[in-house]
């Protein structure tokens, strides 16, 4: 039930930015359509736990539009995609090799989507549950661990202070 609450949420804000216009009014733009189709694409994948599809989706979701709003959205749902990638494969048994790898693109490109739009909270959260997990990965290794929270901190207290009641924060 939470999961399919958060599908919807995703949708709404990804529905809001990537339309500027009511439906009625807007020219039809077909890039701007064909990245709501790969986030819909892109939600059902997570939520399947379908880790082969997000890689794909990840790559498909090129390229980057010169709009910077609506670039950083797309950045957005790049990180999102090898974030949520990496966190479903904590599920597997055994643990994927290639978690690192994809929570360091998730990094990238969450924070390529906060150079695009300082003020969007979402990728902020996003790289910084991302550094999260790396940290976890690198337990054992405490001056790693130290390197990876010093880059994690300021964005969580970004994100806080521009999205205090995101549950996704919280």
């Amino acid at each position: 039930m939470l999961a399919r609450a958060i599908l919807i949420v995703f949708t709404a804000l990804i529905t809001a930015a990537v339309q500027t216009q009511p439906e009625a009014t807007r020219p039809p733009d077909p890039a701007r359509d064909s990245i709501v189709r790969l986030v819909i694409q892109i939600q059902r994948a997570d939520y399947e736990g379908d880790r082969a599809a997000l890689k794909r989706l990840h790559d498909e979701l090129t390229p980057v539009p010169e709009d910077n709003k609506l670039a950083s959205r797309v950045l957005y749902w790049r990180g999102f995609v090898m974030w949520r990638r990496a966190i479903n494969g904590f599920n597997e048994t055994p643990t994927p090799n290639d978690l690192e790898n994809d929570l360091t693109q998730a990094v990238a490109d969450f924070k390529e989507s906060i150079a695009r739009d300082p003020g969007f909270a979402e990728s902020k959260i996003g790289a910084a549950s991302s550094l999260g997990y790396m940290m976890y990965l690198h337990r054992k290794d405490q001056a790693r661990v130290q390197e990876l929270f010093q880059q994690s901190s300021p964005l969580l207290k970004e994100a806080l202070a521009a999205a205090p009641d995101n549950p996704r924060l919280l």
